[in-house]
């Protein structure tokens, strides 16, 4: 999450670096107070309630998830790490041609941030094209974010040796 920081907008990179202050020290008081700061910047509590389906994500199932990330998209439609989540859902439920079409919503609007082609080159695992997979991880690379360098180069291996 925090390689996922640096490419992430300020705003989203603030809920990342608290969650992670949290964490380290063992309370929440520096998640709590950022998100405290970003309820009132925005009113719609579209960040706030991603965050609340973001934590709970592992708990509730993919069902509550897909329900929830489309009621995020229907207060921001541009939300991207709605369909990100909504990508993985899908994913968890076997969903694929659902997943891919929220993946690329996704990169279609944040073509500029990593996570996007990093999402949709696991999506490309999860249906087998390891070749697209791979181009989506060194694009994702590319762009700053090391876990698609660990990715890309896991893949490259198992690939070069496929080809042996």
């Amino acid at each position: 999450a925090l390689s996922m920081s640096l490419n992430a907008t300020e705003d989203e990179a603030a809920l990342i670096n608290a969650l992670a202050e949290s964490v380290a020290d063992g309370t929440n008081d520096a998640f709590n107070s950022t998100v405290e700061k970003l309820a009132s910047k925005y009113s719609d509590d579209s960040v706030l309630a991603f965050e609340t389906v973001f934590a709970t994500m592992t708990s509730i199932g993919a069902d509550a998830v897909i329900e929830k990330a489309n009621a995020l998209l229907e207060i921001n439609p541009d939300m991207t790490p709605a369909y990100n989540m909504l990508g993985y859902a899908y994913m968890d439920k076997g969903d694929l041609d659902n997943a891919g079409k929220a993946l690329q919503s996704q990169i279609r609007l944040a073509s500029g941030m990593a996570n996007p082609y990093d999402s949709m080159g696991d999506y490309h695992l999860a249906v087998g094209d390891n070749e697209s997979a791979l181009k989506y991880f060194e694009q994702s690379a590319k762009m700053g974010l090391t876990a698609s360098v660990v990715k890309a180069d896991s893949l490259k291996a198992e690939l070069d040796k496929e080809n042996e």
